[in-house]
C-alpha cells in the first residue's frame, strides 16, 4: 500500500509471480488503476476554462485515450502560459518567452 505524496492518494500494489518465469520476473498491477485517479483538491482554485480542460484531461485518461490526454495537458500548458504572458505568438514563442 502507497500514499502519493503529492495528493495524498491511496494505492495498493500487487505484484504476481509465477515459478516458471524467468527468476526476476513478475506482474504488477494497481488498484485502483493509474488511470482512475481523482482531480486534485487544489483544482477549485484555477480559473473556471482550466477546470474544464482538466477535467476532459482525466476523463480521457480514465477512457484509456492516451494520445487525447495529451493533447490536452499540451493545451493546459498553453492556456496556463496565454494566461501569464498574452498571446504573444505559437507555442513554442510562448514557451521562450516564460523562460525568460
Amino acid at each position: 500500500m502507497f500514499e502519493c505524496g503529492a495528493c495524498e492518494g491511496i494505492v495498493i500494489r500487487r505484484r504476481y509471480f509465477f515459478s516458471e518465469w524467468a527468476r526476476d520476473e513478475y506482474e504488477e498491477s494497481f488498484y485502483p488503476p493509474r488511470i482512475a485517479r481523482h482531480l486534485p483538491r487544489w483544482k477549485d482554485e484555477l480559473p473556471d476554462e482550466i477546470v474544464a480542460t482538466l477535467e476532459e484531461v482525466y476523463t480521457a485518461l480514465q477512457a484509456n485515450s492516451h494520445r487525447l490526454a495529451m493533447m490536452g495537458a499540451r493545451t493546459l500548458v498553453d492556456m496556463i502560459i496565454h494566461e501569464k504572458v498574452g498571446d504573444v505568438g505559437s507555442f513554442a514563442e510562448k514557451l521562450t518567452r516564460i523562460s525568460h
